[in-house]
């Protein structure tokens, strides 16, 4: 007699409709349609005057609003673009913040109380200054120092709203002549990435859908997301996105660097409570010494049965292999939480500690 197995559980409707009541999973999904917004919401940077003799941007932002910073920074890097992006995660900012830096807040909300007291004090000192915010104090801020604003109406999670967080962001940069023009990679990648959230969704059964297959290699584990550059911010986003959707503890770690002192750490797993999983994400425009490094990490962690998993990050240019690899992140990080039976749009925790 054989006897016949349901659908798995990633692939049974009634499972997100009890887990996610509110859809997160869409709102990520709909991140092709939020990068064409979030592009144009930039636009406004163009009237502005505000980078007269600026060498440095420092971008002030928190969570899932301070991202795109990573991301960012990861572009004008590899564009070369001559322009010292600086995310910034502090109560106030740097000493060395003068006149030669732009600071750009960030707030999906505009009430975060780090970026309101940086912003502030930028205002104050009489640092050049842009926003990027929601309908809260840091808008309201804005227009009372007459600092230019991009206005974010998303009425929902900032870790949901890469689209403004990292693309406003840099066509911000674009506009006020520091960065390299990816006017012409804009389309490309927005299909690129509709195709892909097509293929991720939750309707697409577990044997099709990449994102659930890794998912389900990672849960009971702790991941390790490693990279190279230009994707270190694409694993800072799914660290950040596996501990907060996934509930889940979870790091990143950058290539080259991992190979002088991770690799050698990581090789007490069996003494640790979870073991440990890395997934190194590897550009499809990867140099070989980068390449190199990446093969031999993985053999040195596969034969010291550490698992791990390379995935090849493909897309048009490397701003559509930057938002290909963050979607897939975020969906891996939507199906965990959905495996760990975890609601992915709560935060109690972060609810109780953090302000804005």
């Amino acid at each position: 007699m054989i006897l016949e197995t349901g659908p798995h559980r990633l692939d049974i409707p009634a499972t997100y409709a009890a887990l996610d009541p509110t859809n997160i999973g869409g709102r990520f999904l709909s991140l092709p349609s939020q990068v064409e917004a979030g592009w144009e919401l930039g636009a406004v940077f163009g009237k502005s005057d505000s980078v007269k003799d600026v060498s440095r941007v420092l971008v002030v932002g928190m969570g899932g609003s301070g991202i795109g910073a990573e991301l960012a920074r990861g572009l004008t890097d590899h564009h070369r673009d001559g322009i010292e992006v600086v995310p910034w995660r502090e109560y106030e900012l740097p000493a060395w913040a003068g006149r030669d830096t732009l600071v750009v807040a960030v707030s999906v909300s505009g009430n975060t109380a780090e970026t309101n007291t940086t912003f502030q004090q930028a205002c104050e000192l009489g640092i050049p200054s842009i926003a990027i915010s929601g309908p809260g104090r840091l808008r309201a801020a804005a227009a009372g120092n007459s600092v230019l604003c991009a206005n974010i109406e998303w009425d929902h999670e900032p870790r949901a709203a890469l689209g403004f967080t990292f693309i406003t962001l840099y066509r911000a940069l674009q506009e006020l002549g520091l960065a390299h023009s990816i006017s012409g990679d804009i389309p490309p990648a927005v299909s690129e990435l509709s195709d892909v959230a097509s293929q991720l969704a939750p309707e697409i059964p577990v044997d099709d859908n990449v994102a659930k297959q890794i998912a389900m290699e990672l849960d009971g584990h702790y991941p390790l997301i490693a990279t190279v550059r230009p994707l270190l911010g694409v694993a800072a986003r799914w660290k950040n996105q596996i501990n907060e959707n996934a509930d889940c503890w979870a790091e990143w770690d950058q290539i080259p660097e991992m190979k002088h002192n991770t690799v050698q750490g990581i090789f007490q797993a069996p003494n640790w409570p979870a073991q440990p999983y890395v997934v190194a994400l590897k550009p499809d425009e990867c140099d070989e010494f980068a390449a190199e490094d990446i093969d031999r990490i993985l053999d040195e962690l596969s034969a010291n049965h550490v698992q791990n998993l390379l995935l090849e990050i493909d897309g048009p240019s490397t701003l559509g292999r930057m938002l290909v690899g963050s979607l897939l992140g975020d969906m891996v990080s939507y199906y965990l939480a959905i495996l760990r039976e975890r609601n992915p749009s709560t935060t109690e925790s972060l609810d109780r500690v953090k302000i804005g």
